[in-house]
């Protein structure tokens, strides 16, 4: 809860007893004694919470209190709060909070919350936080979304000159750019700042690019405003964000930092995330979600566009299937996004052998149990506005199985999204932090003879935005796997969670689904050889 003035702490046994904390030499925190099921821990302390815009009094946000804990069952949670009569309280409850019992004392009113007989919250895999759907209340006056996106315009405002020394730095990163050119000095300006300043507490744009230390968003403003490039700070919704429940959450839905830069080719949308980012990337989880944008004399609500630099990854590869099921593979591993960002942060740290062992065993050997690399080449490793592209050359011994002269060909590269539905049902929401798009494009070149039995797959499974598309043909004398994954971050409530259940069951099913390849029959061949002469 913060810094604050404790008034008192003690024990208060089962029996009645009372007994006060103990210190301990050495240790940092006092000591609770004798500590057994059935007793209480008591404390009272003074905490200040001071108005953001420095009039006191005129806004209170307390703090959220649970009456519920991930491992730990409660006989009893109470949370009382004494009120000025005069002030109108925002009380926000979540998952099911008893009203409370009200009582007036002259010019207070006291609320008292209690929750009794409350069992530990459950834990469930790829859950939303559980913050979210313990039972919790929060109150507080004067807080309102409109408020608080004025406290963020103030915040945004910077009326300080150029910094003639800052100038001279971003004419020289930008040399021999036309100035119409603005999308072009503003991704130079973006890949200078990110490659040579390090994140700091510095807020002053001028002495973050003087000191190659601090904000790296003050520090851009800055360099953009130095050579008349339109920039404007800006905050989005995340569509991960649990929907609010009053005034108090409503105030906290613009959490995502963004920029606005404003080109010859439109405005530019961007974050600063890291050095592997591409100019231009805005996170999936803000991609069409409602943001406001400050400018210097005004707030414009706007629609973060869903266009951009997307995060996607791209599997194309060409294969020459034998009769005894190995394989040779020419892969095309293809990154976008944050995909090629987190690559890129962890190969370019590698030596040469060790990045290809790393290539070997993670991203070749992760789909393709055996594979023994031949040959590699990486694209773009120093070049975050391009995807990034790994070029494989492999050997699979054993790419499909045998099986009375049928190969059994597992398709390579599918996802698990049953892995996210792995519970029959849930009790609380289903987060999907991160979006996945896969596109996987493999060319079978078959045995000599050999046929495919049996239609290949085609298949188009929906789930709201989630989909899985595949279009499995036989083109050119090829076996032709053809698949399109995507499942964008949000959150699935329990409600909606069964037909999510349904889809991810059914989209493994048609994902994984071995492929046969009937080999020619070599009795047969051998009955129609001439005989020699």
């Amino acid at each position: 809860m913060g810094n604050g003035i404790v008034l008192h702490m003690r024990v208060i046994k089962k029996d009645g007893r009372i007994l006060e904390p103990e210190p301990v030499e050495g240790k940092p925190t006092l000591t609770m004694p004798h500590l057994e099921v059935g007793d209480y821990i008591e404390t009272e302390r003074i905490e200040s919470f001071a108005a953001d815009d420095g009039a006191p009094g005129e806004r209170y946000l307390g703090p959220r209190w649970y009456f519920r804990e991930e491992n730990v069952a409660y006989a009893r949670s109470e949370f009382v709060i004494l009120s000025p009569k005069n002030r109108k309280l925002s009380i926000e409850t979540r998952n099911e909070v008893p009203p409370p019992v009200i009582e007036e004392r002259g010019g207070l009113v006291v609320r008292r919350f209690r929750v009794d007989h409350s069992p530990a919250a459950p834990v469930e895999p790829f859950g939303a936080p559980i913050a979210e759907f313990l039972p919790s209340v929060q109150v507080g006056w004067g807080i309102s979304l409109e408020r608080t996106v004025e406290a963020m315009a103030d915040a945004a405002f910077d009326p300080t000159p150029n910094d003639p020394r800052v100038v001279r730095i971003a004419e020289s990163i930008v040399r021999g750019v036309p100035e119409t050119e603005r999308a072009e000095r503003a991704r130079r300006l973006y890949r200078w700042l990110v490659n040579n300043v390090e994140e700091g507490p510095e807020s002053d744009g001028r002495r973050v690019i003087l000191g190659r230390n601090g904000n790296l968003w003050r520090g851009y403003i800055a360099l953009c405003r130095a050579l008349s490039i339109p920039v404007s700070y800006a905050v989005a919704q995340s569509r991960l964000t649990l929907p609010p429940s009053g005034p108090l959450s409503e105030a906290t839905l613009f959490s995502m930092p963004l920029l606005r830069v404003g080109t010859e080719k439109g405005p530019i949308w961007l974050t600063l995330g890291g050095k592997h980012l591409p100019f231009g990337y805005v996170p999936a989880e803000a991609r069409g979600m409602p943001g406001r944008v400050f400018t210097d004399d005004t707030v414009e609500q706007v629609v973060i566009p869903a266009d951009g630099a997307v995060d996607r990854v791209v599997y194309r590869a060409n294969l020459r299937l034998e009769p005894d099921g190995a394989a040779e593979v020419e892969l095309e591993h293809v990154l976008y996004g944050r995909y090629a960002a987190g690559l890129r942060g962890a190969l370019s740290e590698l030596s040469e052998q060790r990045l290809r062992d790393v290539i070997e065993s993670r991203l070749v050997g992760h789909a393709l149990r055996g594979a023994r690399l031949l040959d590699h080449t990486v694209l773009h490793l120093n070049a975050p506005e391009q995807p990034l592209v790994v070029r494989t050359r492999s050997r699979v011994p054993a790419f499909a199985h045998v099986a009375g002269g049928v190969l059994l060909v597992p398709p390579p590269f599918a996802p698990r999204i049953g892995q996210l539905a792995a519970l029959p049902e849930r009790h609380t929401p289903l987060l999907l932090v991160e979006s996945t798009h896969q596109e996987v494009e493999v060319r079978i070149t078959l045995p000599p003879g050999a046929k495919v039995q049996g239609a290949p797959t085609r298949a188009e499974l929906r789930d709201g935005e989630r989909q899985v598309v595949i279009g499995d043909r036989v083109e050119n004398g090829q076996l032709v796997l053809e698949r399109r994954v995507l499942l964008p971050a949000g959150r699935i409530q329990t409600a909606a969670y069964p037909a999510f259940l349904t889809f991810a069951r059914q989209a493994d099913e048609a994902l994984s689904a071995t492929v046969r390849i009937r080999l020619p029959d070599r009795n047969a061949t051998a009955r129609h050889t001439p005989a020699p002469n």
